[in-house]
């Protein structure tokens, strides 16, 4: 399977409009996940969505089994990062599913070519010379310089709600520079997967 992209109209008005209400709910409701303020992330038990959303997600990627599953509203555009070491489990890492629910303004998800465990900052990784176009530095200004010079070929994929958008964990990505578009949050379901080898 490729290691990016995106499959449209998999959540209907119905899924959305109850993951919406619910992630209303613990904003005015929970406190938020410290670490990522001021963006805002709740945990949820996938136990509780499964029979919801299970067939879809495999439809989409096969058999999986799910390690962290949660809503957030993000208010600024997130650094290049990897998900591979966030695990739950013994098992493999897989892909991260990101369902977008609902928005204020043009936002996108960026996959890159390279993969690692950790931050591209954490590792001197080789530079690799690749020429970012006008639009992709618009899109990755919130970006350390250091860390676009060591990673290339962009893949963006803006934001459509109902959507799934799927990269390969171990793939650095990040946030589309949403603010340049005068967006000012994004809400979505996320998903990460694990499988046996």
């Amino acid at each position: 399977m490729k290691y990016f992209f995106e499959q449209k109209n998999v959540l209907d008005k119905r899924h959305i409009k109850k993951f919406v209400k619910l992630l209303d709910v613990y904003i005015a409701d929970r406190l938020p996940t410290e670490h990522v303020l001021p963006n805002l992330q709740y945990g949820i038990h996938y136990d509780h969505i499964q029979s919801q959303i299970g067939h879809l997600i495999e439809k989409l990627i096969g058999p999986y089994e799910v390690t962290a599953c949660f809503l957030q509203r993000t208010k600024t555009p997130l650094i290049v990062h990897s998900d591979y070491s966030n695990n739950s489990n013994d098992k493999d890492p897989y892909y991260a599913i990101l369902f977008p629910l609902r928005f204020d303004g043009p936002c996108s998800t960026i996959v890159f070519e390279e993969k690692g465990e950790k931050s591209p900052l954490e590792i001197n990784y080789p530079i690799t010379n690749y020429r970012y176009t006008d639009d992709e530095i618009k899109r990755l200004q919130h970006n350390k310089d250091f860390v676009l010079k060591r990673l290339s070929h962009p893949k963006t994929i803006e934001w459509q709600t109902g959507s799934a958008i799927v990269w390969d964990r171990g793939h650095f990505h990040c946030s589309g520079n949403f603010l340049k578009n005068q967006t000012t949050y994004k809400d979505s379901l996320v998903l990460f997967t694990t499988r046996t080898r």
